[in-house]
């Protein structure tokens, strides 16, 4: 659960080479992984944490933070209600996205926080 407003940490591990490309975006909860709508909520590239694909070596864990610095056709702060963290391995900006991992299902708009996994 976390705080309208408060910045979502997104921990990831996978050991597929998701490619230098991946990021990690939010969506509502009720999404279809396989036909993500393009453009997402908020995103950032895994390798850098931020709009900048550049980085040496291809990550396969860390972690991303999403908030009002994050690219996306969403205003900062997300709204309340239930959403996923998805791991898309494309840049590719199609009409919709697949997403090769997800998180569970978190909520936006309680009182205490929790982090989120992919």
């Amino acid at each position: 659960v976390y705080v309208e407003g408060e910045d979502i940490v997104i921990d990831f591990v996978y050991s597929n080479n998701p490619g230098l490309d991946a990021w990690v975006s939010l969506w509502p909860a009720d999404s279809d992984p396989q036909a993500l709508p393009s453009p997402s909520a908020f995103w950032n590239y895994i390798c850098s944490d931020s709009q900048s694909s550049a980085c040496g070596a291809q990550p396969t864990g860390g972690a991303v933070t999403l908030n009002a610095d994050s690219e996306g056709s969403w205003t900062w702060p997300i709204t309340c209600g239930s959403w996923k963290a998805y791991l898309i391995a494309s840049r590719d900006s199609s009409l919709s996205y697949s997403s090769v991992a997800a998180s569970k299902a978190f909520t936006v708009g309680g009182a205490t926080s929790q982090p989120t996994n992919v």
